[in-house]
């Protein structure tokens, strides 16, 4: 396993390992993880501990939750809890939210490995609060709402708001679940969906996320909510099958007190979201001089407009403005160049616009126009 350079202009891309640590975070992990750590071992009392305590008290400071755990993914999140609060009971979900996950994992399979039986209400772009109270029965579990993470439906499209269907849900004494999904805690970043506090301020009794999206940590799977429903989590047999080790843990702890310190535009995949155009054309500035000075009059390259994403199912369809520099190289087509590209020291990864590769500015990393340049110089000897 080797780095790779992201010039794709998709920030979170989940086949190049989604949201880059932060340096300060793999430092911990460098002075922790090869030494013993106090894992489940509570040293005020002397005794075994819960290692869930790790990052409890920061997710419940971050988020406003009364309790949470963490588990190896979102997937698994929602596995545990459907298994827990609904086995054998119906989960009622609008028909739009249905989502396909990576791999061609569906939301409705998922939720049937739960052992917990679909409810759809609705259709894929018109969901009304009655449909909801019309599938409410005595064998209902929960009613559930689903961020669609990676997808967007336009047109006449309308659906209850958020906390329209917590009430109905309270008031028929059932608990409201939230599949947020992305693990959101900055509110300006938004797609006009609840992020993991509004969620938890607007009644959820449970909400769900990963850790290796918008949060910026290592793949995980959040629980956040109300104690009572966290504890029955907690009991069942499926969260040892499911829960992280200590690297996991450290990372994610080291994410959080990033937040909690105020500091959370330091993380790698925040400041790109952040980053303004005229930086990122700095950026760009930097590598056609470093390619400038190869003095290889074959290879052309030029600064131009592009559009990024977030990317790894966080606010879809929204755009941001970018800049790329594209380049071809005279004898040598897109696919040719962007396969030595690929098989370089450092491996970068563009994407290929006509006759042209061409690298997007706002995914890389802080130092890698160097590296860009040092790539491309070896594709073209």
């Amino acid at each position: 396993m080797k780095r790779v350079i992201n010039a794709t202009g998709i920030l979170i891309h989940t086949n190049l390992g989604r949201s880059p640590l932060p340096k300060e975070v793999i430092r911990r992990l460098e002075e922790t993880t090869t030494a013993y750590i106090p894992l489940e071992y509570d040293l005020k009392e002397g005794e075994r501990g819960r290692r869930d305590t790790i990052i409890e008290g920061l997710l419940e400071e971050l988020t406003g939750a009364e309790a949470g755990i963490v588990v190896n993914n979102n997937a698994a999140g929602l596995l545990l809890t459907l298994n827990t609060i609904a086995g054998g009971r119906e989960v009622i979900i609008s028909r739009g939210e249905l989502i396909e996950l990576g791999e061609s994992f569906r939301l409705p399979e998922v939720i049937a490995s739960s052992g917990a039986i679909l409810r759809v209400v609705g259709s894929i772009n018109q969901t009304t609060i009655d449909d909801y109270r019309g599938a409410i029965g005595e064998n209902t579990a929960l009613i559930m709402v689903c961020h669609r993470s990676n997808f967007t439906v336009e047109g006449q499209v309308s659906s209850p708001d958020f906390v329209e269907i917590v009430k109905l849900a309270h008031s028929k004494g059932l608990p409201f679940v939230y599949d947020e999904g992305s693990g959101r805690l900055i509110e300006h970043i938004t797609d006009g969906a609840p992020s993991l506090r509004e969620a938890i301020q607007l009644g959820a009794d449970l909400v769900l996320s990963s850790g290796d999206k918008l949060l910026g940590g290592p793949q995980a799977g959040l629980i956040l909510g109300r104690r009572d429903y966290v504890m029955r989590l907690r009991k069942n047999h499926l969260f040892r099958a499911l829960r992280v080790d200590k690297l996991t843990y450290i990372a994610l702890r080291g994410v959080l007190e990033v937040y909690v310190k105020s500091r959370e535009s330091e993380l790698p995949v925040i400041k790109n979201i952040e980053m303004n155009t005229q930086e990122l054309k700095k950026r760009a500035q930097r590598v056609v001089r470093g390619l400038k000075k190869i003095g290889q009059k074959s290879v052309i390259c030029e600064i131009v407009d592009s559009i990024a994403e977030v990317g790894g199912g966080s606010l879809p369809g929204i755009p941001l403005k970018s800049v790329a520099v594209k380049v071809r190289v005279e004898g040598i087509n897109a696919h040719q160049l962007a396969g030595r590209l690929r098989l370089a020291d450092t491996p970068i990864i563009g994407r290929i616009e006509g006759e042209w590769v061409v690298m997007d500015m706002r995914s890389l990393l802080e130092g890698e126009e160097a590296m860009i340049v040092k790539g491309i110089r070896r594709a073209v000897d």
